[in-house]
């Protein structure tokens, strides 16, 4: 049987262990010394709980092959307390998921700043990419707190927009409280009859003359989408070690070869191979950086080069799909800051940092975390050559925000693809 553990403190439950329900039947998710009579005995935070459980390390050290300090056993919790279910950030739109008792009220305070607050603010995105944004008369109806239906003009600027583009956001503002709640998803503009007589109130003919027939009006249905990376970045951003390291030992003889027949440089072969597989996974066009989550409309692969003055200098190479292109990038690039002693960056990309040790044969590589970069890294030594196959580990450095373990192996084995395809 599967081991379960106390969803509030990580004790590992057992039958006598099993909290109580408000009709005293026994909860199969928290401990008795957590939830009694459908109610958790301590009002605390996630920080006070983990702190009330350090004081027991000694026991969590019975049957471990090696004690672990009180501030490791802190540390430990820290990263596993935010999987806890009485602790997960995590509001669900359409709420099928459980939610975190820290999040109870979230939704009801969406649905009355809807209901009650005069203004909404919608935004939407124009043909330059910019974001703009509305005032608009407040949802006229809503279904929870996923769907919220608007009237406006059919021959707006805002209803091109969302032709364009349906991405958007709804912004709820409630300046005396000092709250504010933002939702993103998709508009759609709504011209069918159905739709138009459902929202229709008396006196809109002040502002459409022809009635709910008029031409010029229209409704605007926003839906609200859970965004992917919304739970991790709750989960990991804080956390004092969100890196993760994969690692895969690749054939990489087609390389080889070509490198060798084209007199080309294997790192630039492999730095596009890199971007290339990177390029088909939308998680490496995100970088969890200062708290907040930025996203990139390109990529570019950074590559470290030993200068004149036996320093190191890096640059940015820009991706594209342009293999000659790419390869001429990098020898102009890497040739600069090894004569100039200078690197050379592109802030408006999304940068992959790469490290190669030609030098030596390495099985895997884990490189220093540190809040001022946050980039995934590839990183590799020299390769093996056996009896007509050339291998190579190379290893992958991403933060946990950013991606999953399963966007890391999928870029792997996307990776191997692109070398045996090029």
């Amino acid at each position: 049987m599967e081991q379960k553990f106390c969803q509030s403190c990580g004790m590992p439950l057992t039958e006598e262990l099993l909290g109580t329900n408000a009709d005293g039947t026994k909860n199969e998710e928290y401990c008795i010394y957590c939830y009694k009579d459908g109610k958790f005995l301590q009002d605390c935070t996630m920080d006070e709980m983990i702190e009330h459980c350090a004081q027991f390390v000694d026991e969590a050290n019975k049957g471990l092959p090696q004690p672990i300090t009180r501030e490791e056993y802190i540390g430990q919790m820290k990263m596993y307390f935010p999987h806890l279910k009485r602790w997960r950030k995590e509001l669900t739109i359409n709420g099928e998921a459980p939610e975190n008792p820290a999040l109870m009220g979230v939704k009801d305070l969406i649905a009355k700043m809807a209901d009650t607050l005069p203004v909404t603010f919608i935004s939407s995105v124009d043909e330059d990419g910019f974001p703009c944004t509305k005032a608009m008369l407040s949802p006229r109806v809503r279904e929870g707190i996923k769907v919220f239906c608007f009237t406006t003009n059919t021959f707006s600027l805002r209803v091109a927009h969302y032709k364009a583009n349906p991405k958007a956001s709804i912004y709820f503002c409630d300046a005396e409280g000092f709250k504010g709640m933002m939702l993103r998803g998709t508009m759609e503009v709504l011209t069918d009859a159905a739709s138009k007589e459902m929202i229709w109130r008396e006196g809109d003919t002040e502002y459409y003359p022809g009635g709910v027939t008029d031409p010029n009006y229209c409704v605007l249905k926003f839906t609200a989408t859970d965004t992917s990376r919304a739970k991790a970045f709750e989960l990991w951003m804080s956390s004092p070690m969100p890196m993760v390291t994969l690692t895969k030992t690749f054939d990489v003889t087609r390389l080889y070869r070509i490198a060798k027949r084209k007199g080309l440089s294997f790192n630039m072969l492999l730095c596009w191979c890199i971007g290339k597989a990177a390029s088909q996974i939308k998680e490496f066009y995100t970088l969890p950086e200062q708290g907040q989550l930025f996203n990139y409309d390109r990529l570019a692969i950074n590559v470290i080069v030993n200068n004149i003055d036996g320093g190191i200098s890096s640059c940015d190479i820009p991706f594209t799909d342009d293999l000659d292109e790419f390869s001429t990038d990098y020898i102009n690039l890497t040739q600069s800051a090894k004569k100039n002693c200078a690197s050379s960056f592109h802030e408006d990309m999304m940068v992959i940092g790469t490290s190669a040790m030609m030098a030596t044969e390495l099985d895997s590589i884990v490189n220093q975390y540190t809040d001022q970069f946050c980039n995934p890294m590839v990183m590799w030594g020299r390769y093996r050559k056996k009896w007509l196959k050339i291998t190579l580990p190379i290893s992958l450095q991403f933060h946990h925000v950013q991606m999953d373990g399963g966007h890391a192996a999928r870029f792997l084995e996307e990776l191997q693809k692109v070398i045996k395809a090029i």
